[in-house]
């Protein structure tokens, strides 16, 4: 499935999936629930339960699948201000 995030907090389902091209200073936060998250050309895989978050540092398509139900938020860090971003 491929799905765009929206500018703001975006509300995932369980084994809801969402993709999208990420942007190094571009990221994601978790307020509630479980996320799994990837991205092209990097061999890590990350978990962000609520309460964290993950700076994207390459640019890539990111995989996003919540692994319960789970709110998210994709932001843009301009000069360490954090802004929500439309990435549709």
């Amino acid at each position: 499935m491929h799905a765009n995030f929206h500018p703001a907090l975006t509300r995932l389902c369980k084994d809801t999936v969402r993709s999208h091209i990420g942007e190094r200073g571009r990221g994601i936060a978790v307020f509630e629930g479980r996320v799994w998250v990837t991205q092209d050309n990097d061999l890590r895989d990350f978990v962000l339960e609520a309460g964290e978050s993950l700076a994207f540092d390459r640019r890539g398509r990111v995989v996003v699948q919540a692994l319960s139900d789970a709110s998210v938020l994709v932001f843009d860090s301009i000069d360490g201000n954090t802004a929500a971003t439309d990435i549709g």
